[in-house]
């Protein structure tokens, strides 16, 4: 009986059970997710990042500390989630991850400050991994939706 590799396609990234691949292609957040499933297949996403580790694994993947890259985090307007209200760093609504749960309260530390590194303060209702010069990390950054930026993808390995 021959056994069945489940490796991820060149220029993907294993991670657990999950193939990473980083799509250098300016598109909205909707465009994105889209070229996600058409790529990658029906079970692709955007990348899920649930923790610190994931968030780190996939830091050092990221090739230009330029440019911000789409995740699968999207504000969901208040009274749409069944889960309670998000700190007060999240006005008008909660995120959820793409996989519908909620971001959950450790690791809010991966957010930029409300007042981020453009001394701006956004108010965007999807999120980005964005690097932070001052203190040399990928933070997560509030963006509109419609901005066009590069993405990372997920998909699981045994698809």
């Amino acid at each position: 009986m021959t056994q069945q590799q489940h490796i991820c396609d060149e220029h993907h990234y294993r991670y657990g059970l999950y193939c990473y691949v980083v799509v250098e292609a300016s598109l909205s957040q909707s465009e994105a997710r889209n070229g996600c499933v058409t790529n990658f297949g029906n079970d692709a996403t955007l990348a899920i990042v649930k923790d610190q580790l994931t968030q780190n694994f996939i830091s050092t993947k990221l090739p230009n500390l330029v440019h911000s890259y789409w995740i699968g985090l999207d504000r969901v307007p208040a009274g749409q989630s069944m889960t309670s209200p998000a700190p007060s760093s999240v006005r008008n609504g909660v995120f959820e991850y793409s996989d519908g749960t909620r971001v959950q309260r450790h690791v809010w530390q991966m957010w930029l400050p409300r007042s981020d590194v453009d001394g701006n303060s956004p108010t965007g209702n999807c999120a980005s991994m964005t690097y932070d010069h001052v203190t040399s990390e990928w933070r997560w950054r509030e963006q509109d939706c419609s901005a066009r930026l590069n993405y990372i993808c997920q998909y699981f390995i045994m698809s």
